[in-house]
């Protein structure tokens, strides 16, 4: 008597495929399950096996391959890394978060520095200092374009905290402005000065990038970003009364005078390295640090920026920081470390090496896209908004 399941009959349900299916998927292998009949011999032989990387005990990246291939995958998985960290700007917004945290009071010259248990960042106590969460992975800020953050002003009253989300550079601005208001009791500024609000005035980028014949190989180019406001000036007047009218033709003179200033005869440089000069001059609009090779580079930058904008230079603003123990703490060549048996070298911080100037954009509130003042060809501002 046969059975009433059919004897040679193969089964039809759709959990079995199923199955299958996520199996498959699993293995990277590409085969629609419809169609072929051998897929028990294509699962024997596939030696794709499911790698996971993490790096900075935080990104995780997973690559499927066989055995075999899994150094080469890591150094390209390492290099997209890379990458990707230097385009979404990840690699220094941990740096500046906590330097932002202290009120920058890092960049003090040494004779300045007063022990940690004394300082007063943003009027409170250390442990009452600003703290942050990352809500997007580094692929995720990669793919949306924006990091999304969960901020608190004082990381002692988890009910109070607010999300921001923008770039890395936007969310430097947000998160300056969310500071602005308080009143700072240390750090040798008066609460009249640090109350200084930069809202509504316009931010102008200068950008700098190292040329690709000085990058060393394996390394990704050094890049530095500087910003200034030009004060007591805004594009959107009904919402900020106080501030001026920025007119058209202020901007295309501020364009012409950072092609002239930044770029002609040839591209300005910055010595990069391991020192840091900030300077904190809010009335002119200048309130920022940079990393140089030494106390001279940072000055130089920042009296160029003076000129810039037609104000006195105010060196008691221009401070400068060096840590005691600098080749330890940012050695030129990072220390490797082993990751699914294989040694992989971290990556650089503050590292050695001369950017050049490529570009200087504006960013005005009410526009959604950054206006190029002036790029690496000579190009500038003319007085027509263009694709923004």
């Amino acid at each position: 008597m046969a059975a009433k399941n059919g004897g040679n009959r193969k089964p039809s349900s759709s959990w079995g495929n199923k199955i299958l299916e996520e199996l498959v998927q699993a293995r990277g292998i590409d085969v629609d399950i419809k169609k072929d009949s051998n897929i028990a011999e294509i699962l024997r032989l596939d030696r794709n096996q499911l790698h996971k990387i993490v790096f900075d005990n935080k990104h995780e990246i997973q690559i499927l391959c066989p055995p075999e291939k899994i150094s080469e995958n890591i150094n390209a998985a390492i290099m997209q890394y890379q990458i990707t960290g230097y385009y979404s700007g990840n690699y220094d917004f941990e740096e500046w978060f906590e330097d932002f945290s202290y009120e920058f009071a890092k960049a003090l010259p040494s004779t300045k520095q007063i022990p940690l248990e004394q300082q007063t960042p943003w009027g409170k106590d250390v442990k009452n200092r600003p703290k942050k969460l990352n809500l997007l992975t580094l692929a995720e800020v990669v793919k949306l374009g924006y990091q999304k953050i969960r901020f608190w002003r004082d990381r002692e009253v988890e009910t109070d905290s607010k999300i921001l989300k923008g770039t890395y550079f936007e969310l430097r601005q947000q998160l300056l402005n969310e500071m602005k208001t308080v009143s700072v009791a240390g750090g040798g500024f008066s609460p009249s000065y640090s109350s200084i609000s930069f809202k509504g005035m316009p931010t102008v980028l200068f950008n700098f990038l190292e040329k690709a014949e000085d990058v060393e190989p394996g390394y990704t180019k050094i890049q530095s970003r500087v910003t200034i406001r030009l004060a007591g000036k805004t594009d959107d007047t009904e919402t900020y009364p106080h501030l001026e009218k920025l007119t058209n033709s202020e901007v295309v003179n501020l364009a012409n005078r950072i092609k002239q200033n930044f770029l002609l005869p040839e591209p300005y440089k910055i010595h990069r390295g391991k020192e840091t000069v900030s300077c904190k001059d809010k009335p002119a609009g200048i309130d920022g640090y940079i990393f140089t090779f030494n106390q001279s580079d940072g000055r130089e930058l920042f009296t160029k920026l003076y000129e810039l904008i037609e104000k006195p230079v105010n060196l008691k603003r221009i401070f400068y920081g060096a840590n005691a123990a600098p080749s330890e703490a940012y050695p030129t060549v990072p220390e490797e470390t082993e990751v699914l048996g294989t040694n992989v070298q971290r990556q650089r911080r503050r590292p050695v090496g001369y950017v050049h100037f490529t570009s200087a954009q504006l960013f005005l509130s009410l526009v959604r896209k950054p206006i190029m003042l002036c790029d690496n060809k000579g190009n500038t501002y003319k007085g027509v908004m263009v694709d923004v």
